[in-house]
């Protein structure tokens, strides 16, 4: 009779938990991110620090979740960065094969792109703190585009990430206003990789059917990548972002 009882205490509770879940949901949005940048890449031995500039960017995201036990809910994730800068070089550099010497004035560009997959469980889900957790796959892919009076190169990496994700959220009871923060974050081998983001989120638009949501705050990614394809990488990316999502 007691494990009966236990039974079905235990079944009450789950049956409780998964009811509370919505039938489905959905989250889309964009972020707009005024990037101050870091850039290091170069032949495997042979990297520079390159000068560029600020930039603004986008990063467009959409999460589907559900209630089926087990199945883990799917995130997505796409940005494009892009940076212009021109450095004279303080000592000897290679990209590509091709040798630029010292003190040479190099105009580059470099671009860094990133598709993420999430799969993740929904640790906590109540009235007050949502956590969740779960593993990112990710393709990284980079380029760098090189040109000095005499010389050009354009070389490129793609790298897969594995990585481990987690989100946070906080409301502010009497309130429309959420706190949060997320990351995903890899190391092995010479490679890591650390993404961080932390904000403050305002409903703006809440119906049954449809969430909308104004939110701000500070992200930071910081990667480094070793002879991938033959180039290495150091890249250092933060500064404030502000977004817009949707709740179906």
């Amino acid at each position: 009779m007691k494990k009966l009882t236990v039974t079905l205490l235990v079944s009450s509770l789950l049956f409780s938990q998964y009811a509370k879940a919505d039938a489905l949901g959905l989250t889309v949005g964009v972020d707009f991110w005024q990037i101050n940048p870091d850039v290091t890449t170069g032949d495997t031995g042979n990297t520079a620090e390159l000068s560029v500039g600020d930039q603004h960017e986008m990063r467009l995201f959409g999460r589907f979740e559900h209630p089926i036990p087990f199945l883990p809910n799917l995130a997505v994730s796409y940005q494009n960065l892009s940076f212009d800068g021109s450095t004279t070089l303080s000592g000897a550099w290679q990209l590509d094969g091709r040798a630029y010497t010292a003190n040479t004035l190099v105009t580059t560009n470099t671009t860094v792109k990133q598709a993420d997959i999430t799969a993740y469980y929904e640790v906590l889900d109540n009235d007050v703190v949502d956590l969740d957790m779960g593993i990112t796959g990710r393709l990284l892919r980079s380029e760098t585009f090189a040109s000095s009076a005499s010389l050009k190169a354009n070389a490129d990496f793609s790298a897969p990430l594995p990585m481990v994700y987690a989100r946070a959220d906080i409301s502010i009871l009497g309130t429309k206003t959420h706190l949060f923060a997320d990351g995903n974050y890899t190391s092995y081998s010479d490679n890591r990789w650390m993404d961080a983001r932390v904000g403050i989120m305002y409903d703006l638009i809440d119906f049954p059917v449809i969430t909308g949501s104004l939110s701000a705050g500070m992200q930071l990614s910081d990667g480094q990548l070793f002879n991938e394809d033959g180039l290495d990488a150091d890249y250092h990316f933060n500064g404030l972002f502000a977004g817009v999502q949707f709740d179906f």
